[in-house]
């Protein structure tokens, strides 16, 4: 039976507030995260760092992550309605649960970097975000195909993001041994 709203007795709709809720919930500390560490100061920190050839213009970030965080919300949706069905039988909510420990890790990213100037950390995160982001490729592909699909591209910029910072590090910071959190 499909969730929604019957309008009249001819058009069912599907139930718009979960789409937009699961699709947009990812979106929150990709706003809220820049939001806290903006200020001057670490502007000018940004400013003065050593940026690898390959670093990508500033404007770009937003974009990228915005479609990003659109794209991995509607496929935790997608999930989430399988999860109600029999596939929830089978594989319980840890796909879900694992999506939600990336997107911790994801948010947290940019206050280490950009908030406590920590390029060493902020390349180990990347690397756990990106084994996160791969486990739960493997997770959601398993539960619905379409979903782990969309978060193809996620991989893909997760993975240029580890080794941008991990650039960015070394560029910075080359006798500094990487330190673990």
């Amino acid at each position: 039976m499909t969730s929604g709203i019957l309008l009249g007795e001819l058009i069912m709709v599907p139930d718009v507030v979960e789409v937009i809720g699961f699709t947009l919930f990812p979106l929150i500390g990709g706003i809220v995260g820049p939001i806290l560490v903006k200020n001057d100061s670490n502007t000018e920190w940004y400013n003065n760092l050593n940026k690898p050839w390959f670093d990508p213009p500033e404007w770009v970030f937003g974009p990228v992550w915005t479609v990003l965080y659109i794209m991995m919300g509607y496929a935790s949706y997608l999930v989430y309605k399988e999860l109600q069905g029999k596939a929830g039988q089978e594989f319980g909510y840890t796909p879900l649960y694992v999506f939600y420990l990336q997107l911790i890790v994801n948010w947290i990213w940019y206050p280490v970097n950009f908030g406590l100037h920590d390029l060493a950390d902020s390349a180990l995160l990347s690397v756990v975000l990106l084994i996160l982001v791969l486990v739960t490729f493997y997770l959601f592909y398993q539960v619905n195909a379409e979903a782990g699909l969309l978060l193809v591209p996620y991989i893909a910029w997760a993975a240029f993001a580890t080794i941008l910072s991990f650039a960015y590090y070394k560029l910075n910071k080359p006798y500094q041994v990487v330190s673990f959190l």
